[in-house]
């Protein structure tokens, strides 16, 4: 029964209109108040993990990062003559410079396409940021019936062999008919396209058979549409990201100020702390991203495919703050193994750039993140030279 006040209205009614207003209300409020503080602002949030000074630097049509940006690089590059046609996998080391001179730095994708082109040969590279050996099985599937090279240098680093997930942004790759196919040809090749669509965890857990596991599906799905519906037609609520990264990182440079953290004293406590490894070998993972690597080096040789492996600069020391060196070793050496299997050329660059040419300034997240993958623009130059080295090798060139 309904309880009726003394101007005869239902009181019900009235508790779920003011209910309703107040939600309409705040959501305006809060609305504008993103629309004040972030509206016409985005942050690059992967260009901040980088590192406080490291340099996001990218050519279009040359260097992309990956599908998302990849269409300049593939209609330049399908438009280029080229009597070969080169890719070059990486992660961000491709793109991200330290201390970054406009005026005299070029990263090393650029001087190596460069100089191909004198040769009258095309280099494209594609380096997403803390990319891994499926990702490129991905990459590589997609980007062959596209590009047509005849050459693929592969960067490779022990983070590459331990990383369990596969971005989002790759499942394109699983819908498009060519790489689909060639991607069904193989176990892995199924495995890596069940990770990129979803329906694993980033442990290889089926959620299908997990405890309640239809209902996480169920509730991820309505979820993904909803916010799709939102970010689509109601542009502030699509700022919410910006205003919850700029936040995050206020908070890291807040706790840095008040603490005194630089980035000499980052050193120099991660230095206290050097049993605590950012890398280290989980068999699932390690075995799926090699089985993927392997995979690529599989195809490639089929396809008539020149490849080169090499193991990325690192720096000359401090490196077992972050690597167990005995897995690492192990890493190399089965990296070696499956060259030698599958008829790819093997390099190690570790000691390719000097000390003095990497940063000693990590990412924002603090004390123990010191930088092990970026370098200057000199280091860029010494990478261009190897890599060029590699090509030569693989084309019979001295």
């Amino acid at each position: 029964m309904l309880i009726r006040n003394s101007i005869g209205h239902d009181t019900d009614s009235e508790n779920g209109i003011h209910r309703l207003s107040s939600v309409v209300a705040g959501m305006v409020i809060g609305g504008l108040v993103l629309w004040v503080m972030f509206g016409g602002q985005r942050t690059d949030f992967n260009a901040v993990g980088l590192g406080v000074n490291v340099t996001s630097v990218f050519k279009p049509g040359i260097h992309c990062t990956e599908l998302i940006d990849g269409e300049s690089c593939l209609a330049q590059s399908q438009s280029r003559p080229a009597k070969r046609r080169i890719l070059w996998l990486g992660n961000s080391q491709l793109h991200g410079v330290v201390a970054y001179h406009p005026a005299q730095d070029v990263t090393a994708t650029v001087q190596v396409h460069d100089r191909q082109a004198l040769r009258g040969n095309d280099v494209v590279a594609f380096s997403p940021a803390s990319s891994n050996f499926k990702e490129y099985l991905l990459l590589h599937s997609f980007l062959k019936p596209r590009l047509h090279y005849d050459t693929l240098i592969i960067q490779a680093t022990f983070a590459m062999s331990s990383d369990a997930r596969v971005r989002k942004s790759l499942v394109e790759v699983t819908r498009d008919p060519n790489a689909s196919a060639a991607l069904e040809n193989s176990d892995v090749g199924r495995k890596v396209t069940e990770l990129a669509r979803g329906s694993t965890d980033k442990w290889g857990i089926n959620l299908d058979k997990a405890p309640g596991g239809w209902l996480v599906g169920a509730q991820r799905t309505i979820e993904t549409v909803f916010s799709s519906f939102l970010n689509h037609h109601l542009g502030f609520f699509a700022l919410r990201e910006e205003a919850r990264g700029r936040f995050l990182i206020g908070i890291y440079d807040f706790r840095n100020w008040f603490f005194g953290v630089t980035a000499e004293s980052r050193e120099e406590a991660y230095t206290r702390n050097n049993r605590v490894r950012a890398y280290s070998i989980e068999e699932a993972p390690y075995r799926l991203n090699l089985a993927s690597l392997a995979a690529v080096l599989a195809n490639s040789r089929s396809s008539g495919i020149s490849v080169a492996v090499y193991v990325a600069p690192a720096p000359n020391k401090g490196l077992d703050a972050y690597y167990d060196l005995a897995q690492y070793a192990e890493f190399k050496r089965e990296l070696a193994e499956l060259c030698l299997q599958y008829g790819a050329l093997f390099a190690n660059f570790e000691t390719l750039v000097p000390d003095e040419e990497w940063t000693i300034v990590g990412d924002r997240a603090g004390i123990g993140n010191k930088d092990i993958l970026h370098f200057t623009g000199a280091g860029q130059n010494r990478l261009a030279d190897a890599v060029c080295g590699l090509i030569d090798s693989l084309q019979g060139e001295p």
